[in-house]
């Protein structure tokens, strides 16, 4: 599954294949770097007997950080009980990273040249 936050969105609809969902469902991911996890409100937009259409309300913070990367998901509801899970990729576009820009030590792009000697 991917998970693709535009710029400026608030909410964001996905389609998972569970069929007649109902009560209160969560979506939880895990890092793959690391073994920290994060859950949201899912609200039900749509379902039927082939797939559910759900909804999840995105921060400013999820919008614009630095998230992108594979996730472990899951759709839980209140027993807990694993209704799907998977892998997920993150995307959001407004989520540069903060990172430092990389100044090279060749500027000049000079190349070491090695010769094999003729004997």
């Amino acid at each position: 599954m991917t998970l693709y936050i535009p710029t400026g969105a608030t909410t964001y609809d996905f389609v998972v294949n569970l069929s007649n969902a109902s009560g209160n469902n969560y979506l939880v991911i895990q890092s793959q770097y690391n073994v920290n996890f994060w859950a949201w409100g899912l609200t039900i937009v749509e379902t039927n007997d082939r797939y559910t259409k759900f909804r999840m309300d995105v921060t400013e913070q999820e919008r614009t950080g630095h998230f992108g990367g594979v996730y472990d998901y899951q759709i839980q509801n209140d027993v807990p009980e694993v209704l799907v899970d998977g892998l997920m990729k993150w995307i959001n576009e407004e989520g540069e990273p903060e990172l430092p820009a990389y100044v090279s030590n060749n500027e000049t792009k000079e190349a070491n040249q090695f010769y094999t000697p003729n004997y």
